[in-house]
């Protein structure tokens, strides 16, 4: 007995839908920063899916390289930063809901309008590295002004917890401005 399999048009939806939805985001780099920012959220609690980082971020220094300005840049970042805060930040709705009788309203604000806030500290880390040639000293730029003791991302407040290891973001940060030579990153790597 041999089973003949034909697939009907119905099974082949998905794969057109998916086609076309990624067709649509190659025209579009600011929603796949955006999106990119939402996977990125995966590293932070309670998932701690860290490895999620080994690709959004080079993909936003990769829409950040695309960019043809500065502000376009700095729009992307942003992007990157909205989607990471909002998926981030979902649990600031929680003390609302105590008197959600009162703050119903509040509810779908809250966490959008925090995210707005908070997705602009992405744009210094993304301009500095925009500034640095492509490669591993973008990468260190990137990562040391994100990480930098000064950065407001990374007070001392719950809402913007940073990159911890202050020392390893000034460290970085100046390897890489320094000199983005083969010693400086030898020195870096061991």
């Amino acid at each position: 007995m041999s089973q003949n399999f034909t697939t009907s048009p119905a099974d082949k939806r998905p794969v057109a839908l998916f086609r076309a939805l990624s067709e649509r985001l190659q025209k579009a780099p600011l929603a796949r920063a955006f999106l990119w920012g939402l996977a990125a959220a995966l590293a932070l609690p309670p998932v701690h899916l860290l490895p999620v980082l080994l690709f959004s971020v080079p993909a936003l220094l990769r829409l950040v390289d695309q960019a043809p300005n500065l502000k376009r840049a700095a729009l992307t970042g942003w992007c990157y930063g909205f989607g990471l805060a909002l998926a981030g930040l979902y649990w600031i709705t929680e003390p609302i809901l105590t008197e959600a009788q009162t703050f119903w309203w509040l509810v779908p604000l809250a966490a959008p309008a925090l995210a707005f806030a908070v997705a602009f500290y992405t744009i210094p880390p993304v301009l500095a590295a925009r500034l640095v040639r492509p490669g591993l000293g973008r990468v260190l730029v990137f990562t040391g002004v994100w990480g930098s003791p000064t950065s407001p991302s990374n007070s001392s407040s719950p809402a913007f917890p940073g990159i911890s290891g202050a020392r390893i973001g000034r460290f970085l940060a100046r390897s890489a401005i320094s000199s983005c030579s083969r010693q400086a990153c030898s020195e870096f790597t061991g």
